[in-house]
């Protein structure tokens, strides 16, 4: 028995290794990242968090700023020691997703629980097709965190997975523990609501698989709440004191603070309407774009789609399945449809995006091995369809671009103007630019007010540096300022870009590109005078 046991810890220990040490290769070759939002508020967030700049800065990364900055901490540290081992940083936030790898291939070895040679095949090749997705695998290494949250929720539907398949195992300490653990990411980052509800939604769908179902469902609520207290309480003190809206800015058509519009801010542009919101996915087809801020070409959720909706004529079946795919299918569909309708953004779907192969992963090798049948005609033709399915979606990497790379000899590497001042006031024009605070902070004294950072128009919300409290408070501290000003602005392409600097008079100015190793659109404007001092 202990021989046994041993084994299976150094398998399972040999299996992480060899998780840890892919994810940290990808990331270290790649250096796949997501330069807007690390520049907007990744970067900025995690200092201005330790340096208390929190209304010192007035919103310099739109809404953004409010962003809960725990999970940023870790790649924060990482640049303070490491700057110049910029592949060194992203082997070590790679580490993330030979986390999740591991987690999933427990999950799918849980699934295909026969142990049989076709079962590690099935598995094998859903580790495989899970690593490739886009969402997936251009953000290992990067900063948005979503491949770190993916492993939580993956893990949490793991054993939650597995307790009911083992009812001796159900205990109150451990669904309020993970109920714990769920919470905690939740409150790191809002997008886990998704997985956060399909879990719960899936204990109540497969209440009598639970010993206790009442107290263990009440016990894992609870314990989700306190574990958002735990990682996001903090900040929910700090903003009701700061804006009478402990979620501030979200939920303000309840809590209507003064410092921001009567009105729940949220992220449609992805989005369903009315209209398309059951063909949608086939849309995807055409242009995939719609789901996502860059172009790719990944057609799993469309052919997922189209498979759930093959599954809802044969509903009856699901009742008869093994309680492991009850629970797969409660999860997938009740995930499916709380992002679909919440966010249907891409980059937010890898717990879907890794999940959905593991049903055709299972058919594949299934129908692959039946070759040898005697109606080899009609299995040749599945052969041919699921793997050219196979072969489609092990191409993504190849045939689709990244959102962002980044390259050079520093992880950040933003130039530090020579003719500023000691001290000044900073002014933003646009964004991404807020990443710049923490690398001109280390020399010279100054506050940052935002402007005009459209991106919250364009999500039908209202600019936060033009409205109400921050524009008085921006306002104030123009009217108080004795120092020269600096100006840095970022005008993007398209539409609306002339608004950015409107009516902003640059004459005393002279403007130049600003050197970073992020964006190409980001310019410094520096008073004439002070060149002709120089």
């Amino acid at each position: 028995m202990n021989k046994i046991i041993k084994y299976k810890m150094f398998n399972n220990f040999f299996v992480l290794l060899l998780c840890l040490f892919f994810g940290f290769q990808i990331a270290y070759l790649n250096r796949f990242d997501f330069n807007i939002d690390f520049l907007n508020y990744h970067f900025y967030n995690s200092w201005a968090f330790l340096n208390d700049r929190l209304n010192y800065d007035v919103v310099p990364s739109s809404v953004n700023t409010f962003f809960n900055p725990l999970l940023d901490l870790p790649l924060f540290f990482l640049i303070e020691h490491f700057n110049d081992f910029p592949s060194f940083i992203y082997g070590i936030q790679g580490l993330w997703f030979g986390i999740l790898l591991f987690v999933f291939i427990k999950l799918s070895r849980l699934l295909f629980y026969q142990n049989t040679k076709q079962d590690y095949a099935k598995i094998l090749l859903a580790a495989v097709l899970a690593s490739t997705g886009q969402a997936t695998f251009f953000q290992i290494g990067s900063c948005t965190n979503e491949i770190p949250l993916a492993a939580l929720s993956i893990t949490v539907f793991y054993f939650l997975t597995k307790w009911l398949l083992n009812p001796e195992l159900q205990t109150v300490k451990k669904f309020l523990l993970i109920g714990i653990f769920f919470g905690i990411g939740l409150g790191m980052k809002p997008t886990v609501i998704t997985y956060c509800i399909a879990s719960g939604l899936s204990l109540i769908i497969l209440h009598r698989r639970l010993s206790h179902p009442v107290l263990f469902i009440f016990v894992y609520f609870c314990g989700g709440v306190f574990g958002y207290l735990i990682s996001n309480g903090y900040f929910m003190i700090r903003y009701w004191d700061l804006y009478q809206n402990p979620f501030f800015p979200f939920l303000n058509g309840i809590f209507k603070s003064e410092w921001f519009d009567d009105f729940n801010y949220s992220d449609a542009r992805f989005r369903p309407t009315a209209e398309n919101f059951l063909y949608y996915p086939f849309l995807w087809f055409k242009n995939p774009q719609v789901i996502s801020e860059i172009f790719y070409y990944d057609y799993r959720f469309p052919v997922f789609y189209l498979f759930l909706l093959l599954m809802s004529f044969k509903a009856k079946v699901l009742k008869h399945i093994d309680t492991r795919w009850q629970m797969y299918w409660a999860f997938m569909l009740s995930g499916f449809v709380v992002w679909y309708f919440l966010f249907c953004i891409l980059r937010y779907a890898v717990v879907l995006e890794m999940l959905m192969v593991i049903p055709f992963s299972a058919i594949t090798v299934e129908i692959f091995t039946k070759l040898n049948d005697k109606k080899i005609i009609p299995v040749i033709l599945k052969c041919s369809f699921f793997g050219i399915l196979c072969g489609i979606f092990l191409m993504t990497p190849r045939i689709s671009v990244p959102w962002d790379r980044s390259f050079g000899n520093r992880y950040v590497n933003i130039e530090v103007p020579a003719e500023l001042p000691e001290k000044f006031l900073l002014k933003l024009y646009g964004f991404p630019t807020a990443g710049i605070i923490p690398v001109w902070a280390q020399e010279h004294t100054f506050r940052a007010l935002g402007y005009r950072h459209l991106n919250a128009i364009l999500m039908k919300g209202s600019d936060f540096v033009e409205r109400r409290q921050f524009r008085a408070m921006r306002d104030e501290i123009e009217q108080q300022n004795t120092d020269p000003i600096i100006i840095v602005y970022r005008v993007p392409l398209g539409k609306n870009s002339e608004k950015i600097l409107q009516d902003v008079d640059l004459s005393g100015f002279t403007c130049r590109f600003l050197e970073n190793n992020f964006d190409t659109l980001l310019n410094v404007c520096l008073p004439k005078e002070m060149e002709e001092s120089e």
